[in-house]
Formats: structure tokens, C-alpha cells, sequence
């Protein structure tokens, strides 16, 4: 991603749109990748997606309305996992208890859709992260015990390094948090590890843990120094409540 940023600064308009998006994507500049982000070669529910990760409430809300206003036949079927999503960007009650009715009333069938997409395990830790939070226990264990099933299957397939944030992802899951941090760290030192998986929410239960907060110390200094390189300022990074509360 640095090397090809690197031709970003110098000849921008020679860059393919979907190199570009990778780049600014993995290089977290937001402002930069909503600049380029053509939105028509994406279905809706990725402009609320890639809005969810970067934490902009405003295009979220924005794009869950595009959403519920569009003609598209996924209507239906993405608007349960966007209701669920934006649990976890609420940071106020009213928004947490509003948006846990729709998680709650999800039925078996809408589990289904999250391995449709792909790859399957997209949306689908977010998804546990979000039942966990509205106290959807048994949600919770049914989506954990079919996204089980897909991490071990495409590992099986030898998807590494795709797969090996989904692996810590279930290690904590299964309160095997050395574990988790094990696979974690492994990552950064393939340089594979990526900003969304440290702030992914599932990771919550880390975030006292010693090697968690080195983790994220060193992959933020690797990070913002090729920012750097590039004359972008710093970005932080970590959960957002973590950022919020320090």
C-alpha cells in the first residue's frame, strides 16, 4: 500500500479507482478516500460499512438512509445487519435501546445472508459484537457457532492471512485472550495486521490487557510513520470509546 501511495502523491490520476481505495483505505485518510470513493461502483451497504469502520456517524446515518430509500432487492435483506452495526456506533442510550428491537427480532434466515456476502465473515463478527452488546445471548451463540464453521473452512483453504484476524476474533470469543494476542502479533510482525482489526469491537476484552495496548502502540507508530513519509498527519488509533475515554 506505501509503494503504491507513493505513486498516489506523484501521479494520482494514473492510479486504478480500486488500488486508490486500497490505499487510502489501509493508510486510514479518510478524508482523502471519501475524495476518490466512487460510490457508484459500490452497493449501498458498503458506504455504510466503510463508514462504520472509520466511526463517521454523519455518512453512516446517511448511507442507512440511501439504504432504506433504495429500490434494490438486498434492501431487505443488508438493513438488519445495518441496524445492528449501528448499535455499535451509538454512544447514547436512547440509540442503544432504540437499535437493540430490530437485533432481537432478527430470525435465522437473516444469520444466512451474512454468508452470502464475501467474504462470509465481513459483517458477521461485527454482527456478534453488536448482539453481545444488545444482550442477544442466544444470537449471539447461534451467529458464533456458523461463523465458527466458515473461519475453518477457509482456513482448510489456506487463506492465512485473511483468516487469522477471524481466528484471534474467536479466541477471544472463547476467552483464550493469550491465544488471541498470539495470532495478533503474528500479524503485525507479517505486516498483515490492519487498523479495523485492532479496533474491532470484539476486542474489547483485551483493551486492559498489557500486550494488547503494546500491540496497538507499535502498530499506530508503524502506521503514522508512513503516514509521515507521505506529509499526512497522524491518525489514532483504537476503539473508539477508548479513544473517547483518554
Amino acid at each position: 500500500a506505501y509503494n503504491l501511495a507513493i505513486q498516489f502523491v506523484e501521479e494520482p490520476d494514473n492510479l486504478l479507482a480500486g488500488d486508490l481505495n486500497v490505499i487510502l483505505f489501509v493508510l486510514k485518510n479518510e478524508e482523502e478516500f471519501y475524495r476518490y470513493y466512487d460510490k457508484k461502483r459500490y452497493f449501498r451497504i458498503n458506504d455504510f460499512f466503510v463508514s462504520y469502520l472509520f466511526n463517521n456517524k454523519e455518512n453512516a446515518y446517511t448511507a442507512i438512509e440511501n439504504l432504506r430509500n433504495s429500490s434494490s432487492s438486498k434492501k431487505k435483506e443488508f438493513l438488519p445487519i445495518v441496524n445492528a452495526l449501528r448499535l455499535d456506533m451509538s454512544n447514547d442510550d436512547a440509540s442503544v435501546i432504540d437499535a437493540i428491537r430490530p437485533i432481537k427480532n432478527v430470525d435465522e434466515s437473516v444469520d444466512g445472508i451474512l454468508f452470502k456476502t464475501y467474504p462470509p465473515y465481513t459483517y458477521a463478527s461485527y454482527i456478534i459484537a453488536a448482539r453481545i452488546r444488545a444482550g442477544d445471548e442466544t444470537g449471539a451463540k447461534r451467529l458464533i457457532e456458523q461463523f465458527r464453521k466458515f473461519v475453518n473452512k477457509y482456513e482448510r483453504n489456506g487463506y492465512d492471512c485473511c483468516i487469522k484476524p477471524q481466528q484471534a476474533y474467536l479466541k477471544v470469543l472463547d476467552q483464550d485472550d493469550e491465544g488471541a494476542l498470539d495470532l495478533l502479533e503474528e500479524l503485525f510482525k507479517d505486516n498483515a495486521l490492519n487498523w479495523w482489526n485492532i479496533e474491532h469491537p470484539i476486542l474489547i476484552p483485551l483493551h486492559n490487557n498489557v500486550r494488547y495496548k503494546a500491540l496497538v502502540k507499535a502498530y499506530a507508530e508503524f502506521l503514522n510513520a508512513e503516514r509521515q513519509k507521505l506529509g499526512w498527519a497522524p491518525v489514532v488509533i483504537g476503539y473508539k470509546q477508548d479513544v473517547i475515554n483518554n
